[in-house]
């Protein structure tokens, strides 16, 4: 007579198939991430038009890195009012 594995094997064998399918989502999620980069941190968009973020916050950091720029005023909300031809 043949018996079925026990209820200990059918756990590990969920949790392993679990957390595979957990490591692959997060890996394919880091994927998309990285080659999209809606925040630009670590290119330029080549291929589709970016949207800048209303949080400056986390999207100077990746403009800095990768634009070109002759003068730039990075600050608080005060900076929003001053203009780059006044800065030269």
């Amino acid at each position: 007579m043949r018996t079925s594995p026990g209820i200990h094997t059918k756990s590990k064998r969920f949790v392993s198939y679990f957390m595979l399918f957990f490591i692959l989502l997060a890996f394919v999620t880091a994927l998309i991430t990285a080659f999209i980069d809606p925040l630009q941190f670590y290119h330029r968009p080549s291929w589709y038009t970016p949207l800048l973020s209303e949080q400056e916050r986390y999207q100077n950091p990746g403009l800095a890195k990768n634009y070109d720029y002759d003068n730039i005023i990075i600050g608080t909300s005060m900076t929003e009012n001053f203009l780059p031809s006044q800065v030269d």
